[in-house]
Formats: C-alpha cells, sequence, structure tokens
C-alpha cells in the first residue's frame, strides 16, 4: 500500500512494506529531491536478488505523513522498480499499523489517532505490459503467457461480430 508523504519539503508516494527492514529511497529520487547523505558501507538484498552496495545514508531527514511530522534514517539504495519503501521501522517509530481492509495507515505517537488514507497502486498513469518471445516457437513446446487481470469491470462489453 501506498502513502503521500513530504520528504525535504517534496511530496512523495512512500511503499509501506512491512517485509522491509528499513526505510529507502532510490539514489536517484534522492538527487531529485536534494537529500543529502553520506557515504557509508553496507549492502541491501532484494527477494531473489544478489546484494548490492548501498550508496550511502541520511540521518534525521525530517518526513511528514499526513498530520504526523518526524524524523527517519533513509538508506540510499539501487532500487529498481520502488522508488520510495518505508519499512517496518517506521511504522514500529510512530506507533503505526496499517489497516488493509479500508486502506488506511493508522498513527497513534501522539496519543490520538490520526488516520492515513492509504491506496493501493501509485499514480504513475496507465501502464502497458507487453510479452515478447525471443526465440522461435516449437512445435510440442509448452509456451506460457502471461496476462493481467483488472479487478473492475468494464462499465460495457461488447462482442464483436467476427474476429
Amino acid at each position: 500500500m501506498y502513502v503521500d508523504t513530504l520528504i525535504n519539503g517534496k511530496p512523495l508516494q512512500a511503499l509501506l512494506d512491512t517485509r522491509a527492514d528499513a526505510v529507502y529511497v532510490a539514489k536517484q529520487l534522492a538527487d531529485e529531491v536534494g537529500l543529502s547523505y553520506t557515504k557509508e558501507e553496507g549492502y541491501v538484498k532484494g527477494v531473489n536478488a544478489r546484494s548490492v552496495p548501498i550508496h550511502g545514508v541520511t540521518q534525521g531527514t525530517p518526513i511528514q505523513i499526513s498530520q504526523w511530522k518526524g524524523k527517519v534514517n533513509i538508506t540510499i539504495a539501487p532500487l529498481d522498480d520502488k522508488k520510495f519503501i518505508l519499512g517496518i521501522d517506521l511504522p514500529n517509530a510512530m506507533k503505526a499499523h496499517l489497516v488493509p481492509y479500508i486502506d488506511t495507515l493508522c498513527i497513534m505517537e501522539t496519543g490520538q489517532p490520526c488516520n492515513v488514507p492509504a491506496k493501493r497502486g501509485i499514480d504513475e498513469g496507465n501502464i502497458l505490459c507487453a510479452l515478447q518471445f525471443s526465440k522461435e516457437l516449437k512445435k510440442k513446446e509448452p509456451t506460457f503467457r502471461a496476462t493481467l487481470k483488472m479487478e473492475e469491470e468494464p462499465k460495457e462489453f461488447r462482442v464483436p461480430k467476427a474476429i
């Protein structure tokens, strides 16, 4: 799930990933929002990926999620698809929990709950996925095709007269 945040006064959408151990930002995004970081030795490893060295770490970077404000250490790492990841450390620090069935992040740190709307997808516009075979198809060998399933039914569906 994603939440709207402010880092260095710049609005960003962050992925809430309870499987990640820290807060991560891609180097390109860190440069775009003006995050200054110190070079540190370390590695990051994603699922089904090899370990790669990190670029550095920020200390005490101001972050705002809805009315909640705080400071966070951010690891600047080579990320490929998700550019800003809020790992489990941040919700633990802000005494927050995710309530997926109502798409909400509930922050309890201040003693009064702050309910933050969460989204199931990021606003990146429409994405078209394609599949290309790099080799010829051979007879009597299995061929696989992946497709996307829409969760919402189309408003109107017309069957063509001929295909």
